[in-house]
């Protein structure tokens, strides 16, 4: 028996479907410049979604044009970087799809399973809207059809789906208006047939986040089509059941002073108390574009000025397409955004935090400088929140000939950029890149995947990013020799060097007090046997 056999069948009794224990080799790839290929069969993959998972990887869901339809495809990594299902992924649906894609929604829930709500044409009436749910094994835990959640002729596209505790809630644009279904963790629906209205009219692009007092929190535009747009921005919480909990049922106007551009999204995220933070982008004052934060409590009252507070007051400038996060301990709102010239011929990232408790602009009334002004193109920005930093990356289009870039900045709560190398370079590759998208794991490690053509007319890429710049797979303290495995030669090459009276001073000083001693010993043992989730483990 292996010295690692009692902690390798623990670990995957645990887990029993991480697919860590193996001989193949496998992380998540350093180079900026070649990064990890989720898929690429041929053929345009698009639209990707990414959530993390509690043993530090991800699940992965876009779309491949495959045999003239559009299929809906998954792949889940663990955290040391080993693509559980093979190439070219899991095939979650190739019921007949629109030749246009509208947007989709995943998350990854309390079990790790991967919960997708979309639509197809399966039942020839139009689109209409579909849940399924994934087990890390990649069994459909729905069906294999997963769950239909509506049929009629209405156009019903753009679903959203949250976790509430033991349920979950899909909400989408129909005929009446925004309509939502409830199912439980088997699949079972708790509304009646066909959804239920709880926000009438047409309202578009709306956005969803789980609060942990029970509900769930929507916010969109308030009116998206006839008799005259009005694109404000309305809010409310609601029961998995469908009942209204702000404002005696009536809409909470998160910002009526200009409309939103025609295919905006908003931002949206839970401030982890019941409420929410909101961004959103808008010309109220005219050719002048500026970036607008709100928050709304549990019990939906504004905190921030009427109408939202403005990130920045530098003149001459236009501001667009806002990425936020929560620095829940320091309490700020970290934004950052695309700064432009007034005629949006220079571009940049700029980066604010605002003091959730006074409304105060820590960054001054400008924010910050990221990356300055220049031709380069800003797009994507995703913003993931690590302990009191945050992580912004973006694409970066370099001039009129192919020459694209990923990059990255941490900033700390004094606006400091807190990588050794600004900005980080995450992908070097110069092939076209779009749809940027972001999750974090429970160790810190982020991952930023998007569609990338270096290849063909697009595949499906990602690129992960430790705390501390360096990119790959998360650290693992035990795989003493580093060659990408931790097995029993660590072990003993451990005990080697702690035993050796050879070897150079401090080798053995695993925890990097200073001292070579018995504290050492335990510590490394105890990583050894209950290894980091990014550890790829064999016997």
């Amino acid at each position: 028996m292996s010295l690692r056999s009692r902690s390798v069948c623990a670990f995957a009794l645990t887990l029993p479907a991480l697919g860590v224990v193996g001989s193949a080799h496998a992380q998540f790839e350093p180079d900026p410049g070649v990064n990890t290929l989720v898929a690429d069969p041929g053929g345009q993959q698009s639209l990707p979604l990414i959530g993390a998972t509690s043993d530090a990887g991800f699940w992965l869901t876009w779309f491949s044009a495959e045999g003239g339809n559009l299929n809906l495809r998954a792949q889940r990594f663990t955290g040391g970087g080993k693509a559980v299902f093979p190439a070219p992924g899991l095939l979650i649906s190739d019921e007949d799809q629109n030749s246009a894609l509208f947007g989709y929604d995943m998350l990854v829930d309390d079990e790790d399973h991967l919960v997708v709500a979309f639509s197809d044409e399966r039942l020839r009436s139009g689109l209409n809207v579909v849940a399924t749910r994934i087990a890390p094994d990649g069994q459909p835990a729905w069906g294999p059809d997963g769950v239909q959640l509506s049929n009629n002729s209405d156009f019903e596209v753009d679903p959203r789906v949250v976790q509430v505790g033991d349920e979950f809630v899909v909400v989408w644009p129909s005929g009446p208006g925004l309509v939502m279904q409830t199912l439980d963790r088997s699949g079972a629906t708790q509304l009646r047939a066909g959804a239920m209205t709880i926000v009438p009219g047409a309202p578009g692009f709306h956005e969803m986040v789980p609060t942990p007092d029970g509900h769930f929190i929507i916010g969109y535009q308030r009116r998206f089509a006839f008799p005259g747009p009005e694109r404000f921005i309305d809010a409310q919480k609601f029961s998995t059941a469908g009942a209204a909990q702000w404002n005696s049922g009536n809409p909470v106007v998160v910002n009526d002073a200009a409309q939103l551009g025609v295919a905006q999204r908003i931002r949206l995220i839970s401030d982890q108390q019941g409420g929410a933070f909101f961004a959103w982008h808008d010309d109220r004052v005219l050719n002048a574009s500026n970036v607008f934060v709100q928050h709304l409590d549990t019990n939906g009252v504004a905190q921030m000025v009427d109408d939202g507070l403005a990130v920045s007051s530098l003149a001459g400038r236009q501001r667009f397409d806002p990425a936020i996060s929560y620095d829940i301990e320091n309490d700020l709102l970290n934004v950052a955004w695309d700064e432009r010239d007034a005629i949006q011929s220079q571009r940049g990232l700029y980066a604010q935090a605002i003091d959730v408790s006074t409304c105060v602009l820590s960054f001054g009334p400008n924010g910050i400088e990221l990356e300055g002004l220049s031709s380069n193109a800003i797009s994507d920005i995703e913003a993931v929140q690590l302990t009191t930093s945050v992580l912004y990356m973006c694409h970066q289009d370099q001039g009129s000939v192919v020459s694209d870039r990923t990059i990255g900045f941490r900033v700390g709560p004094n606006g400091a950029n807190l990588f050794p190398q600004v900005p980080l370079v995450l992908c070097s590759d110069s092939a076209n890149k779009f749809r940027g998208e972001a999750a974090l794991a429970t160790t810190g490690l982020a991952a930023y995947a998007w569609q990338d053509e270096r290849a063909d007319d697009g595949g499906i890429y990602l690129q992960t990013v430790n705390p501390d710049g360096t990119l790959g797979p998360a650290p693992c303290p035990a795989d003493w020799n580093e060659d990408g495995f931790l097995n029993d030669t660590d072990f003993f090459d451990w005990v080697n060097d702690f035993f050796s009276a050879t070897g150079p001073q401090g080798q053995s000083d695993f925890n990097d007090d200073g001292f070579e001693n018995a504290q050492d010993w335990f510590d490394f043992v105890n990583a050894f046997f209950d290894p980091f989730p990014g550890c790829l483990v064999v016997e």
